[in-house]
């Protein structure tokens, strides 16, 4: 299960994501965002079956984050979070069918109990889940969170161009840091390379795609994803999966 939390406190979200990676019985991958802007950036390569949003956010408040991840057919369910009731809060929560409406003071057993019962569901995500399982060797980098503040800063900046050309001496010129140390800072905290990271994030994607039920060709997924042509994702699944994109499909379809 896909779950994104947004909320301005850092600390607030690292603390409830690593209690729910902690709920081993429940596989889950995990996201953070700490504005609406930037959750709707982490959408655009991370699909959320579930969205746990803070109500008070910066421009955009948290209804209308619900409201354009909706519109995008970007996530079907979502919890809103809030400091204080408000008849008027609870009453939109209502108007836009969020699955509950939780006061953070006492978050976390209201947000386990729904995220259990949301795993509980069938949904369309449990191909992609199972795949990502069975090669978490592959994926799992994607899920961490603890980086330094010089890393986590490429990797945000990956996260939102990874589907355009991007290289080494892009991310250099953006971190303003040496191709060396670039490829030092990913194999000291990852132990993967700069380019495998861009690689496994672009992997995901195309995976999840490729389960989806609105299906595209392999042809326009690889462009969606960031290559030049199919091909090259070609090559990448048989690099790392050890299989094509077509023989993904068969198995799951």
């Amino acid at each position: 299960m896909n779950i994104l939390m947004v909320d301005r406190e850092k600390e607030f979200v690292q603390d409830n994501l690593r209690r729910i990676r902690e709920m081993k019985d429940v596989p889950t991958q995990l996201a953070g965002a700490y504005s609406a802007e930037e959750a709707m950036e982490v959408m655009e390569y991370f699909v959320p079956d579930l969205l746990i949003t803070d109500i008070l956010l910066s421009s955009m408040n948290g209804f209308t984050l619900i409201a354009n991840a909706k519109q995008k057919n970007l996530c079907e369910n979502f919890i809103i979070l809030t400091s204080s009731e408000s008849f008027e809060n609870a009453y939109r929560a209502l108007k836009y069918q969020v699955m509950d409406y939780v006061l953070k003071s006492c978050s976390w057993l209201e947000l386990e109990e729904n995220i259990r019962r949301l795993a509980m569901k069938p949904k369309k995500q449990t191909k992609i889940d199972t795949f990502l399982g069975e090669h978490e060797d592959v994926f799992q980098v994607l899920n961490r969170e603890d980086f330094s503040t010089s890393l986590e800063k490429i990797v945000r900046y990956i996260r939102k161009n990874y589907t355009r050309e991007i290289s080494l001496t892009v991310i250099s010129e953006y971190s303003r840091m040496s191709e060396n140390s670039v490829c030092n800072l990913f194999k000291k905290e990852l132990g993967i390379t700069c380019l495998d990271f861009i690689c496994a994030l672009r992997l995901r994607r195309a995976v999840e795609l490729l389960l989806d039920e609105r299906r595209q060709t392999v042809s326009e997924i690889a462009v969606q994803v960031g290559y030049h042509s199919e091909r090259q994702l070609f090559r990448i699944f048989k690099d790392k999966l050890n299989m094509t994109p077509t023989q993904l499909f068969q198995k799951y379809y």
